[in-house]
Parts: structure tokens; C-alpha cells; sequence
């Protein structure tokens, strides 16, 4: 029952400046909004670094932290209620809705980042390390499509987002192998990222 309310807010954000039900979003919060999605991009980029070096329960603490749970929710929740700072294209298409409530309609960004966020967190001690850099690198592109359509202006100032690196498969079809067990190590992960791609892309498309 305690989305109940996440539910209301998301219905009454989606219908635009017209509802009369919507409390006003400040300048402040947007701003600060947009603060915590560049702290969501930096602690994703810690998970990164976390995973090359096998630290599970490191990344279990910070995956439940406030950064990438509660703080991630509220300010998507509140860059979704901005009408009068962003457009319904950039608040309802691209931010989306909470993965709880966001039901038969086109989920969006939070959504993406919080499913994988989810389904990462759950897998720890069973994914090895380049299937959590696959999950990241959905969660880390979720998230710059959010910053992606916040005015210039209301970005943090003197504040700039980590460096991306798009996720590379390991032992590419540029890559040979001289041992079979290679070769089978990389047909597995292959497959796995196949698998999972078509799965995230269904769900984007329901």
C-alpha cells in the first residue's frame, strides 16, 4: 500500500499544468533534483569499479543506499511534476514513471534504471563481474537521458558528469582465441547479452 500515494503523484504529474492537483515545483528543486541524478551517475560509476574487484557486499550497501533508492525516486518524481521547467516529451516520455506505478503506460528512464538496479541487487554473488557492468551501463544511460533534457541552466554549476564509456563485450568478434574454453567463455557471455538485450528491449516496447 505505500505506493499508493507514489501512484496518485504520478497521475497527477502526467496530466501537465492543467491540474489544478499538482503542488508547484521551485527552481531550487529542480536544481537539486538534477544535483542528485549527477550524485546517482557518480555512485554508479563507484558499483563499476566495485564489480572489477569482486567487492559484493560493498556494492549490496551502496546499491541500497539513499542515492540510488530513495533519493533517485524522489527527484525523478519531482523533475516529472516540473511543468512549468520541463516539457510533457521530456517528463513523461524520456524521465517516465516510478517501476511500481508506471503500469500499461511507457515507463521511461526511471523506470529502466530502477528494474536494472533491482535485478542487479538481486544477482550479487551470481553475476560475475562483466554481467554487472552490462547492468550499469543500462542504469548509467537511463540516467544521462534524464540530464539529457534539463535546460543548460538548471544543470549544477562547475559540476560535470563522469566521463562515459559505452560497455564493450570482453573477447569481441575482433578478438581471437587460441583455446577452446576461451571461445566458449565467450560464446556464454555473448549469448547472456543477447538474451538480456531482448528482454530489456520487449519490456521498452510494451
Amino acid at each position: 500500500t505505500r505506493n499508493v500515494p507514489q501512484w496518485q503523484r504520478d497521475s497527477e504529474h502526467s496530466l501537465g499544468k492543467n491540474s489544478p492537483a499538482i503542488a508547484s515545483i521551485t527552481r531550487d528543486q529542480v536544481q537539486k533534483s538534477v544535483a542528485d541524478i549527477f550524485s546517482a551517475v557518480e555512485a554508479v560509476h563507484q558499483l563499476q569499479d566495485m564489480a572489477n574487484d569482486y567487492q559484493w557486499d560493498e556494492m549490496k550497501t551502496l546499491l541500497r543506499s539513499p542515492v540510488l533508492t530513495s533519493d533517485l525516486e524522489n527527484s525523478c518524481s519531482r523533475l516529472r511534476g516540473a511543468v512549468d521547467f520541463l516539457d510533457d516529451d521530456a517528463r513523461r516520455d524520456i524521465i517516465g514513471f516510478n517501476w511500481s506505478s508506471c503500469a500499461w503506460r511507457h515507463c521511461g528512464a526511471e523506470a529502466d534504471a530502477q528494474e536494472t538496479l533491482a535485478e542487479l541487487y538481486n544477482s550479487l554473488g551470481m553475476f560475475e563481474p562483466f554481467e554487472c557492468l552490462f547492468c550499469l551501463d543500462i542504469v548509467e544511460r537511463s540516467l544521462r537521458d534524464i540530464v539529457a533534457v534539463i535546460p543548460k541552466p538548471l544543470l549544477p554549476r562547475g559540476r560535470v558528469l563522469p566521463s562515459y564509456k559505452p560497455y564493450e563485450p570482453q573477447g569481441g568478434e575482433q578478438n581471437e582465441y587460441e583455446y577452446g574454453a576461451d571461445m566458449d567463455e565467450a560464446a556464454i557471455e555473448n549469448d547472456f547479452l543477447k538474451a538480456l538485450s531482448a528482454i530489456r528491449n520487449d519490456l521498452n516496447n510494451e
